[in-house]
């Protein structure tokens, strides 16, 4: 037949609402079962007797109360649902071969589908013992409201709420769900009510806790001291004041005079100590800063003149000139080279040219082109390798001349290199001069 269940289609789940096939699953179509919580309970549920679903008269098993009942027991045959308790009863007809009961308590509330085309087949008494549930049909309800207490007084059945003072009730609607009653909304507001609160004399004070501790039966307060402290009845010239108790004590201090001071003294050593330290870091950071300052003051020196011609007379009518270049970017130079250009008043020649050893590479030696003669000559100078940011090129040639008298000259020199990767667009070709006499 068709079926009328918990998520089945049509024609399908032919044993729903039961858990297993069995001949109550011809009656029944769907159910559901809503019940209080219970302390213990065993599952699953069973429906154990059914009454007024066949018309064939047989012995009575238990006494109805309505045109359709059931039972429906736990595991332990305990009695989970009895609809003959029921306070309200429905049945409607759902179609020609089809009825909805349902049944409600003050705890429970039960709704069933049954068939009808097949009551003259049935007693109107069924019992059975294999009509097990399927859980998807019952489902066990919420905790709800059951009395109020109010002044240790147990409220139940129907109550009757009034409006004290400042107070406001107002019908909020009906209840939610199928439960029967409606919502009461209570509303504090000055004057509502009975008005507002009269005024009364504010109550005599007592004593109930003492540091949150209660007093006994009696009423009465054990008070006890320990160590250096006493407790004892106060007095006025030896009359005892009700109510009083004098609490005094003969306590010295935890820790003695000299115990502060050496304590004072171990602190005043550590202070000391940490004051000392303090005073060497800010040293070491005040000459820190001072040499950062310098190194900047250097670099800016560097930067604004990198190229730099030293020209010093020298005995025998000699002349040291010595070119020195500083790399003032963040990249390599390569391909350096320094071009010593010198004209002289009377005729002079080159002694030696050589490269600073410091900066040479081992197996690759400098290289020098010496052209010209007389009173000019031009001194080309190769370096071999990188020239590292911030690193020195140093050139130095010697010349001497053959007369004794004063000679003028003038120098020129010319830095020439290729940057490798500069992203400061870097041009470290430079040119300087430089003049004076010598003799």
């Amino acid at each position: 037949m068709p079926r009328t269940a918990y998520e089945q289609n049509p024609y399908a789940g032919a044993r729903y609402p039961f858990a297993f096939f069995c001949q109550l699953a011809d009656i029944f179509l769907d159910l559901y079962l809503e019940y209080p919580p219970r302390s213990t309970i065993q599952l699953p549920l069973s429906l154990t007797w059914a009454y007024g679903f066949g018309t064939i008269l047989s012995p009575p098993i238990w006494t109805p109360t309505h045109n359709r009942d059931i039972h429906i027991r736990d595991a332990d045959n305990n009695l989970i649902f009895d609809s003959t308790l029921a306070s309200d009863f429905s049945l409607v007809a759902w179609g020609s071969d089809r009825e909805i009961i349902t049944w409600k308590t003050s705890e429970s509330l039960c709704r069933l589908v049954a068939f009808t085309l097949n009551r003259d087949e049935l007693n109107n008494h069924i019992s059975s013992n294999d009509g097990i549930l399927d859980p998807r049909t019952y489902v066990q309800a919420n905790r709800s409201v059951t009395k109020l207490v109010v002044n240790n007084i147990n409220l139940t059945g129907q109550i009757e709420f009034e409006a004290g003072y400042n107070t406001k009730l107002e019908s909020a609607g009906k209840a939610f769900g199928d439960y029967p009653g409606e919502r009461i909304e209570i509303d504090g507001r000055p004057g509502a009510g009975e008005g507002r609160t009269p005024g009364c004399d504010d109550p005599e004070p007592v004593v109930k806790k003492i540091n949150n501790i209660r007093p006994t039966q009696d009423g009465n307060f054990f008070i006890t001291a320990e160590s250096c402290h006493r407790i004892a009845p106060a007095e006025n010239f030896g009359a005892a004041i009700p109510g009083t108790i004098k609490i005094s004590n003969d306590c010295e201090p935890c820790c003695t005079c000299k115990d502060y001071a050496f304590t004072y003294r171990a602190l005043k050593r550590v202070w000391d100590r940490w004051a000392s330290v303090a005073a060497n870091l800010e040293i070491i950071r005040d000459l820190h800063k001072s040499n950062v300052d310098r190194w900047n003051e250097a670099k800016a020196c560097r930067q604004a003149k990198p190229l730099r011609i030293t020209a010093n007379p020298e005995a025998r009518c000699g002349l040291f000139v010595g070119i020195s270049y500083c790399n003032p970017y963040e990249c390599c130079i390569t391909g350096a080279k320094i071009i010593l250009s010198v004209s002289a008043s009377n005729s002079i020649r080159v002694i030696e040219t050589d490269m600073d050893s410091r900066n040479t590479i081992p197996g690759q030696p400098y290289s020098a082109e010496v052209t010209g003669n007389g009173t000019s000559f031009v001194v080309v100078t190769y370096y071999p390798e990188i020239v590292d940011p911030y690193k020195s090129v140093v050139i130095r040639t010697r010349f001497r001349a053959d007369d004794r008298d004063t000679i003028a000259y003038e120098i020129r020199a010319v830095f020439i290199g290729d940057p490798v990767v500069c992203n400061d667009n870097a041009d470290p070709s430079l040119e300087e001069r430089a003049t004076s006499v010598f003799g």
